[in-house]
């Protein structure tokens, strides 16, 4: 009997997809690929960045200013109401983890040719708080940076460094602002300190606009003797975009 109503699930399978065909995560239309989260059009939406993309050596002239992040590598270009703000809602608040992972895993395969990405011992997410880590669930850091790791073929240390007081949302502020905000907001614990010595590190963001978070971490890192950090984000923002959503 079971193997009957198995049997017959899959052969009505084809018949669901065509009554209730899977809708794209952004635009609600049908998307003929089930595994992916958005339509053949939206997907054609996501802007690539390279590293010598004009926003992308922003980035990394202001990450590298204050000498803690040496290299840094963005896969998309963040766009108000595009669809790539609506894949990083979905991660941060729609409880999408898979999605996370898999958009980590493809930012590794990337990443495999970034010259940055050479000598590294290990994949660290931005930490979240422990309050808000209790309110989401999980960190969409951390699981981006599994998929990267994966790819990569490194360690995620996830327990490396951490977030030792609640940061205000960076909605709102002015660069100056957010670098304020988050200075200090990370240490490494003393019990890894010895381990981060004379050691690269990628530490992994889900989105970057004036990169406060990710210098903050760095900084956290090379202060406990790390040699060098790189930075990674899933999605870079300009300034326009990043300050109206609460970007870090």
């Amino acid at each position: 009997m079971a193997r009957i109503a198995s049997l017959a699930g899959e052969l009505l399978l084809p018949l669901r997809s065509f009554l209730f065909p899977r809708a794209c995560l952004h635009c609600g239309e049908p998307r003929a690929d089930s595994r992916v989260p958005l339509c053949a059009s939206c997907l054609r939406a996501l802007k690539r960045l390279r590293p010598d993309d004009p926003l992308s050596l922003d980035a990394l002239a202001r990450l590298t200013a204050g000498g803690a992040i040496t290299a840094f590598y963005a896969l998309f270009l963040f766009e108000r109401d595009g669809p790539i703000q609506t894949l990083v809602h979905e991660m941060k608040y729609g409880g999408m983890r898979k999605l996370a992972l898999q958009a980590g895993t493809i930012m590794g395969e990337e990443m495999a040719a970034f010259a940055g990405a050479a000598g590294l011992s290990g994949v660290i997410p931005v930490p979240l708080h422990r309050a808000k880590l209790r309110e989401r669930g999980y960190n969409q850091s951390a699981e981006i940076g599994r998929g990267v790791a994966a790819v990569l073929g490194l360690p995620l240390l996830t327990r490396l460094i951490q977030r030792r007081r609640y940061t205000a949302t960076q909605t709102s502020l002015d660069p100056a602002e957010r670098k304020r905000n988050v200075e200090g907001a990370f240490k490494v614990k003393p019990s890894r300190r010895a381990f981060v010595g004379g050691r690269k590190f990628l530490v992994v963001d889900d989105v970057v606009t004036t990169g406060a978070t990710l210098s903050s971490c760095g900084a956290a890192l090379v202060s406990a003797g790390a040699r060098e950090c790189v930075g990674c984000s899933l999605a870079l923002a300009g300034p326009n975009d990043g300050t109206r959503f609460g970007l870090s």
